[in-house]
């Protein structure tokens, strides 16, 4: 069963922390909700909704979760995936080539041939040097 869990940057310490977990959206604030560690207390925090993310259910090949908005590397090129209509194999997930072109549906025999070197929203001149 694949696990649905999201990801999103803190308002808090300027938008600079990731927190992970359940999305939750409130009268037009988005939250990511987690169980807290130490007292394992469900916690909410208000995040950036420009970065929120799903995780595909894939990991790359060295066991990193990808996540929406990530950028990966393959052999020779650099992507990022994103929600896309494939004609196909109907709406899905497919990584999209920083250049624009559609790389191959995003599944497990494709990310174990990738690795995650950043994202789009802490990493942008990744993306300016695939362009």
């Amino acid at each position: 069963m694949k696990d649905i869990k999201f990801r999103g940057k803190t308002w808090q310490f300027g938008g600079s922390t990731w927190v992970y977990g359940d999305l939750i959206r409130c009268n037009g604030t988005v939250y990511i909700g987690y169980q807290g560690e130490r007292s394992g207390e469900f916690m909410e925090v208000k995040v950036l909704p420009d970065t929120v993310g799903q995780y595909t259910g894939l990991k790359d090949k060295d066991g990193k979760e990808i996540y929406e908005g990530d950028i990966v590397r393959g052999h020779l090129e650099t992507v990022t995936w994103e929600v896309v209509e494939d004609v196909y194999h109907g709406a899905g997930l497919t990584l999209k080539m920083i250049g624009g072109r559609l790389y191959p549906p995003l599944n497990a025999d494709t990310a174990k041939n990738l690795k995650v070197i950043g994202n789009i929203y802490d990493n942008p001149e990744l993306m300016e040097e695939q362009q």
